[in-house]
């Protein structure tokens, strides 16, 4: 399966007198695997019942949340590690800085080598018609101030994404290459 993408124009209104317009490609929705279907189809591997094996599964998940909560980072083979990170707001001062600062948690996946590989072999797919010119591109106009970060698939496959997305002042301390979940 291919990633879907559209062709879109972009018009940033920041600077009323002169905006700025650009052209990109932008991914289209494509279905979501379930949980449950993501069981079905490991169901289908030999070597455990298909009680051992949703027993196996619903219990790795229950440990991997188990150890986020308690801010480990996991390893998982080949697919690769998640670790939790949290971000906060900028104080003026040392007194100021607590845990009712943290603004919000989330997880960094840093993709494994099965998973680097996978990301090699991603092909794309136009979900355009055939008939549609490239005048006719989806306009989409964003205004307002400041910096948003974004995660890239790499044509080539050889990247899984910006690490931290965009700069709001806060830090999280991540420089690495993980794709933010």
């Amino acid at each position: 399966m291919s990633l879907i993408y559209k062709k879109t124009t972009k018009v940033l209104n920041f600077n009323k007198e002169n905006p700025v317009t650009y052209y990109k490609l932008q991914q289209m929705k494509q279905s979501k695997v379930t949980y449950d279907q993501l069981k079905q189809d490991v169901l289908r591997a030999p070597g455990l019942s298909k009680t051992q094996t949703q027993a196996a599964i619903d219990g790795m998940v229950e440990s991997l949340c188990h150890f986020m909560e308690l801010g480990h980072t996991v390893q998982l083979g080949g697919f690769g590690t998640i670790r939790p990170i949290f971000k906060t707001k900028a104080q003026d001062s040392m007194d100021k800085v607590g845990v009712d600062n943290v603004t919000r948690c989330k997880l960094i996946l840093y993709p494994g080598k099965d998973l680097k590989a996978t990301l090699k072999n991603i092909t794309f797919e136009s979900g355009e018609s055939d008939s549609s010119d490239d005048d006719e591109a989806e306009t989409n106009t964003n205004t307002g101030t400041g910096n948003s970060g974004s995660n890239s698939c790499t044509g080539a496959g050889s990247g899984a994404g910006s690490g931290t997305g965009g700069n709001n002042g806060d830090n999280t301390g991540d420089g690495g290459d993980g794709l933010q979940i």
